[in-house]
């Protein structure tokens, strides 16, 4: 069952075969696998239980809702920039947008090759791509209901002659509401707070909102249980609780899950280190028609021309009020295009990066994140920009902006890319999207923190499953190869019980 809260004891103790920390993508597939096998399974979110109907359209209730650290959490370094992930039921399913690329087939080879990890082989990892695919009924976006937004970058991509095609998405039922990173009003994207935690829980399992998982039950080598403390709604601390189990999977998410390690003593050179995101931004374009990029889907088609260069474009959509504050926060000129807001557009790219940043305590849980942008990481950033930039003009976009603080309207490519050859890394506005590799799997201990099963070196009963076992950044959106790792691992997890 998922629990109610708030919780009336002031001190809780349970007990199963698996404790899992965290109900997003790793954790929810997970908590149904192996509570399928038989296994009885107990899940810990530190964040709430929140259901569709209680999600909010206002974006400071959404984030204090939804989101860690309420959207403001941040990665120190060069440049400053924002790295969001959920914390709830559903983890950062729940507030993503609903995007299941599959794992590239030259990234999985070059991580079973390369890193020795035959789990995570094409053909161990692709049966479960496919399983998850169905699970979660992953289909392309419907262009009807798909938005303004999303048919000018169809037409910029087809008069280039570049390729692209509608996003594949886990929200079939999708009625293009616009409010994707809100939460699902009507619950047509199938996160894991939809699908696999409460298919889980109506087969036994124990789902515990409201818990923040802090200290490991440590017998020896072992660890046997986990400790920390119940929340109340407004996250002040209210009890203690203890689940002992044989096995605990760590589905944190990759700034947290090395922070547990680290705040529990166990000793690694790489725990924390190998972060790696993949850097994020683009441009916003004005169009003779209206657009109201608030409608439709907000992510529904991507261009791939590039993504041997490590870059996929994609449309995106942000609050009328993020653009408000782009425009006219820091260029005065930039204020009359404010009564354009209705047929502004925005498309961007993500890109790759290496292990740039690492992760180390801070208080609590929480976690001290470092990054350094890598030079050839932002110059890969400005051929993203001027490339998105082209599909906006083909689309017949009257003026372009590149999100930078000190960048104008350009009316034409020439200005454009002069900017950009001038443009400084310290002035770029881009997102730290889909953090990864903190805990990067492998088979020697003194390069990685787990082994090809998952369990973390030198440690009997305890398990990372989530986005911090990649051995390198993966090049696209990662929420399906997340999914369908944790339905592989999950099968070599089910090895300690038989």
């Amino acid at each position: 069952m998922i629990h109610k809260t708030p919780y009336e004891q002031k001190k809780m103790e349970m007990e199963g075969d698996v404790c899992i920390i965290g109900s997003g993508a790793a954790g929810g597939v997970c908590a149904k696998r192996l509570q399928s096998a038989g296994l009885k399974v107990i899940v810990i979110e530190e964040g709430p239980y929140v259901q569709p109907h209680e999600f909010s359209d206002d974006p400071l209730t959404a984030f204090k809702m939804l989101y860690r650290n309420r959207g403001m959490q941040f990665a120190q370094g060069k440049p400053f920039f924002p790295i969001l992930t959920g914390k709830c039921i559903g983890g950062t399913t729940t507030i993503n947008s609903a995007i299941c690329v599959r794992p590239p087939e030259g990234m999985l080879i070059r991580w079973s090759r390369e890193f020795l990890i035959p789990t995570l082989s094409p053909d161990s990892i692709y049966p479960h791509v496919e399983m998850v695919e169905k699970e979660i009924k992953v289909a392309p976006t419907d262009m009807s209901v798909a938005g303004r937004n999303n048919e000018l970058f169809k037409k910029g991509i087809e008069r280039l002659g570049w390729r692209g095609g509608p996003i594949l998405r886990n929200a079939p039922e999708c009625l293009g509401c616009g409010v994707c990173i809100f939460g699902c009003p009507i619950g047509a994207k199938l996160s894991t707070d939809i699908t696999y935690i409460p298919e889980a829980s109506n087969m036994g399992a124990e789902i515990f909102p409201l818990m923040r998982a802090e200290e490991f039950i440590v017998e020896g080598n072992t660890i046997k249980g986990v400790k920390g403390k119940i929340l109340s709604e407004s996250e002040e601390e209210n009890g203690n609780f203890e689940v002992r189990a044989k096995v605990v999977i760590l589905a944190a998410g990759t700034p947290i899950s090395p922070i547990l390690l680290l705040n529990n003593g166990i000793k690694s050179p790489v725990i924390g280190k190998n972060l790696t995101v993949h850097p994020a931004s683009g441009v916003l374009a004005i169009f003779k028609e209206g657009v109201k990029i608030w409608e439709g889907i907000p992510q529904g088609y991507y261009c791939d021309e590039f993504i041997n260069e490590g870059i996929l474009i994609e449309t995106s959509a942000v609050d009328p009020a993020v653009i408000f504050a782009s425009i006219s926060g820091f260029r005065k000129e930039n204020e009359k295009y404010l009564k354009s807001i209705n047929r502004i557009a925005l498309a961007g790219a993500m890109v790759y990066d290496p292990p740039s940043g690492y992760v180390k305590p801070k208080k609590g849980i929480e976690p001290q994140i470092i990054y350094y942008l890598r030079e050839e990481t932002f110059k890969r950033l400005l051929k993203a920009m001027e490339a998105t930039a082209r599909i906006m003009f083909s689309a017949g976009a009257e003026m372009v902006k590149p999100l930078f603080t000190a960048a104008p309207f350009f009316s034409g490519m020439e200005k454009f890319r002069e900017f950009l050859r001038n443009a400084k890394m310290v002035d770029i506005e881009m997102e730290g999207n889909h953090p990864m590799g903190t805990l990067r799997m492998g088979v020697s201990p003194e390069v990685s923190a787990v082994d090809p099963s998952g369990r973390v070196h030198g440690v009997k009963g305890l398990y990372v499953v989530d986005a911090s076992v990649f051995p390198s950044a993966l090049g696209v959106n990662p929420m399906l190869t997340i999914m369908a790792i944790a339905s592989r691992l999950s099968q070599e997890i089910i090895k300690e019980f038989q």
